[in-house]
């Protein structure tokens, strides 16, 4: 496992990938601790992207709309 650098950070345990309204081709990744995962999902979804959650080993590189 990764972790991060910083003080008090957590294990890195998945991440989410996100894929912007305007360019739906893309995928964006972000990693995140299981502490942190289900705030940064909650913040990118309530901006309307749509997210998809996945272990580390695991690669996203669709996003399906979120109709």
């Amino acid at each position: 496992m990764l972790e991060r650098g910083m003080p008090g950070a957590g294990v890195l345990a998945g991440q989410l990938a996100q894929s912007p309204p305007a360019l739906p081709d893309r995928v964006k990744v972000w990693l995140a601790c299981d502490a942190h995962r289900d705030h940064l999902e909650g913040y990118l979804a309530s901006r309307g992207f749509p997210v998809v959650v996945t272990a580390l080993d695991v690669v996203a590189d669709v996003v399906p709309d979120r109709a």
